[in-house]
C-alpha cells in the first residue's frame, strides 16, 4: 500500500501569444476556476494536470520552468472513446453543455491578448474547466472498457513525439537556395511556353477551362460547377495540338505545389520542426503538418530529400519495416498461404511479379522503366486488394480494363483464400459494435457502417477491412519508437529516421537492427537499415542539381 498522497487532479490550459512564451495559465476543478499571467500564482508543480492536447501545453510549460512527468489528456481520451470532432468547443458543448467562445484566440493576430486581458483569462480558465469536466466523465469509461493500458501507452508516445519534433531535421540552406532558384527558373520557362498560347496566368483555372473546353461539345465540371481542368481531365480530353500547353500547365502546377508546400517553408531554416498529430487519423497513424513530411514526392528533377543533410560529425540512419502492413495482415487474418510465404522468406511483391502474366512480361523486358512500373503495379495490386479496392478503382491504377482488374482481384483471393472470410468478420463486428479492433484491442470506429446503403456505406465497409491493418501497423511502429527513441528525428509511415553522431553510427546501426525487429508474432517484423549523409542518399535519389561549386555560392 502506497503512503504517497496522490496529487489533486485539476484542469490546466495555456494561452500563447508569441511562441513559445506562455501568456497565461488557467486552472480549474469542481471548486474553483481562475487564470493568471503569473505562473507562480498557483501550485502548478503539486497537481496532476488534465490538458486537452498535452503535446501542445506540456512542452510550453516546461520551457517556462513547470515540468510534468505525468498528466491526463482529454484529446486522447476522446479519440480512444470514438468522440468526434476532437476540438474542445464541440466536446464541451456536447458533454458539458457549456459553450466556449474562442473569439479571443481566432482574432489574436489582429487583437492581442494584451488588448483583451480579461477576456483571455476568462477563456483560458473556462478551457481548463472544460477539460477537467470531460476527464471526470471519460476516465471511468476508459477503465470500464479496459482501455487504460492503451491510454497510458499513448501518453508515453506523446513525450516521444515532442522530443522528436524538438530535435528537428537538419536542412542544408545552400541546397535549399539552389533548389528554389532552379524551380523558379523551370516555372519561368513553362510560363514562356504558356504565353505563346495566350495563357498569362497558369493559376487562372477559369481561363484555362474556357480555353480547353472551347469547341469540345459536352464538358466536364467540378462539384462546384467550374470547368474541370485537373491533370487526368486534361490528359484524357485534349486534342493532339493541345498536348504542349496542357503538359506545361500540368508541370507548372506540380512545381508550384512543391514551391508552396515545401520549399517556401524550408527557406531560411537550419532545422525543420514539423508537427506530428497523434490523433489526426481514425487508424491512429500519425499525420504530419507544417510541413507534411509524409508525402514528400520522390522527384528526380527536384530532389527534396537531398535537402536534408546531416551536419558535420553526424550520420542519418533509417530503419524501414519491410512490407509491414502485409505482414500484419498475414498475422491477423491467419491466411495460411500468406503466413507460409513470409515464413519462407518470400517477397509478396516479387510473387505478384512472377505469377501475374502482364507484370511478368513487363519485368522480363529488362527495361528499367518497365521493370520499375511492374514493381509499382505489383505493390498497387497487393496493397489495394488487401485494403478492399474494387475493380473500378484498380483498373486506372494498373492501366487495364475493368474486367482484367476484376480478374486480378479474384486471382489474389484465390492465392490468399483466408483473407476474404476475415474481412467479412470485420464488417460483421463493426455492424454489431460500431468499431473494429487492432491486435492490441484498440477500437477503431466506423460510424458509417450503420447506414443501409450508398457510397458512405461502401466506404465504411472498406474502412472495416483496412483499419485493423493500418492501425495494427501503426502500433508496431509506436512500440518501436518507445523502445528506441534516442536520436529519433522523424517518422514516416513504416520508416524511422535517426540522426546519430558519426563515431557511434556503426554501433547504433547494429543496435537498431536488433532492437527494432519485432518477433512477438508468428510472422516477425524485421527492419531494413540504411545509412547516409543525407536523407536523399538513403532513398537512393541522385544529387542532380548539387555539386561542391554550387553549394559554395
Amino acid at each position: 500500500m502506497s503512503l504517497v498522497k496522490p496529487k489533486p487532479i485539476v484542469g490546466l490550459d495555456t494561452e500563447v501569444q508569441n511562441e513559445p512564451d506562455v501568456w497565461c495559465v488557467g486552472i480549474a476543478d469542481n471548486k474553483r476556476r481562475t487564470a493568471s499571467q503569473d505562473l507562480e500564482t498557483f501550485p502548478l508543480r503539486e497537481v496532476m494536470p488534465v490538458f486537452h492536447n498535452a503535446k501542445y501545453d506540456v512542452p510550453r510549460l516546461a520551457r517556462a520552468g513547470v515540468k510534468y512527468d505525468d498528466w491526463h489528456d482529454t484529446i486522447i481520451e476522446a479519440h480512444l472513446l470514438g468522440y468526434k470532432p476532437l476540438n474542445l468547443p464541440f466536446l464541451s458543448e456536447t458533454f458539458n453543455g457549456v459553450h466556449l467562445d474562442k473569439t479571443f484566440v481566432k482574432e489574436r493576430k489582429t487583437k492581442t491578448f494584451d488588448q483583451r486581458p480579461q477576456e483571455t483569462l476568462e477563456g483560458c480558465s473556462l478551457d481548463a474547466w472544460a477539460s477537467y469536466q470531460l476527464h471526470q466523465q471519460w476516465y471511468p469509461e476508459l477503465e470500464h472498457r479496459g482501455l487504460i493500458p492503451l491510454y497510458e501507452k499513448e501518453k508515453k508516445v506523446t513525450r516521444v513525439l515532442w522530443e522528436m519534433e524538438n530535435r528537428g531535421l537538419p536542412l542544408d540552406e545552400g541546397r535549399v537556395k539552389i533548389a528554389a532558384r532552379n524551380l523558379i527558373q523551370s516555372m519561368g520557362r513553362l510560363e514562356i511556353t504558356l504565353r505563346r498560347y495566350g495563357i498569362e496566368n497558369p493559376n487562372d483555372k477559369t481561363l484555362i477551362g474556357q480555353k480547353f473546353w472551347r469547341g469540345k461539345g459536352r464538358v466536364k465540371t467540378t462539384k462546384t460547377g467550374q470547368l474541370a481542368t485537373g491533370k487526368d481531365i486534361l490528359k484524357a480530353y485534349r486534342k493532339p495540338e493541345e498536348v504542349e500547353w496542357t503538359d506545361a500547365v500540368i508541370e507548372w502546377r506540380a512545381l508550384d505545389k512543391l514551391k508552396s508546400t515545401y520549399l517556401n517553408k524550408y527557406l531560411g531554416l537550419e532545422r525543420l520542426h514539423p508537427n506530428f498529430n497523434q490523433t489526426g487519423t481514425i487508424s491512429w497513424r500519425f499525420s504530419c503538418s507544417d510541413p507534411n513530411l509524409q508525402n514528400v514526392p520522390k522527384s528526380k528533377t527536384m530532389p527534396l530529400y537531398q535537402l536534408f543533410v546531416a551536419p558535420e560529425g553526424w550520420t542519418f540512419i533509417s530503419a524501414d519495416y519491410s512490407q509491414l502492413e502485409l505482414r500484419h495482415l498475414a498475422n491477423i487474418s491467419r491466411d495460411k498461404a500468406m503466413l507460409d510465404a513470409y515464413l519462407r522468406g518470400d517477397d509478396l511483391h516479387q510473387d505478384a511479379l512472377d505469377n501475374t502474366p502482364i507484370l511478368r512480361k513487363m519485368y522480363e523486358t529488362g527495361d528499367p522503366f518497365l521493370m520499375d512500373k511492374a514493381r509499382r503495379w505489383a505493390k498497387v495490386r497487393n496493397f489495394g486488394i488487401a485494403y478492399g479496392i474494387t475493380a473500378i478503382g484498380l483498373a486506372p491504377k494498373m492501366e487495364v480494363e475493368i474486367e482484367e482488374a476484376e480478374e486480378f482481384i479474384q486471382d489474389w483471393y484465390r492465392r490468399y483464400p483466408d483473407v476474404l472470410p476475415w474481412q467479412a468478420l470485420q464488417v460483421a463486428h463493426a455492424e454489431e459494435f460500431g468499431y473494429v479492433l487492432t491486435g492490441e484491442d484498440r477500437p477503431l470506429y466506423v460510424p458509417g457502417i450503420h447506414l443501409e446503403r450508398g457510397r458512405l456505406r461502401g466506404h465504411a465497409e472498406n474502412q472495416c477491412i483496412n483499419l485493423p491493418v493500418q492501425g495494427g501497423g501503426a502500433e508496431i511502429v509506436k512500440d518501436a519508437m518507445l523502445r528506441c527513441n534516442e536520436y529519433l528525428v522523424c517518422q514516416v509511415h513504416d520508416e524511422l529516421l535517426y540522426l546519430v553522431p558519426t563515431h557511434l553510427a556503426e554501433e547504433y546501426e547494429k543496435y537498431l537492427f536488433e532492437a527494432l525487429a519485432d518477433d512477438r508474432y508468428e510472422v516477425p517484423y524485421p527492419v531494413e537499415i540504411h545509412v547516409g549523409a543525407s536523407w536523399g542518399d538513403i532513398k537512393h535519389i541522385p544529387e542532380v542539381m548539387f555539386d561542391d561549386d554550387d553549394e559554395e555560392e
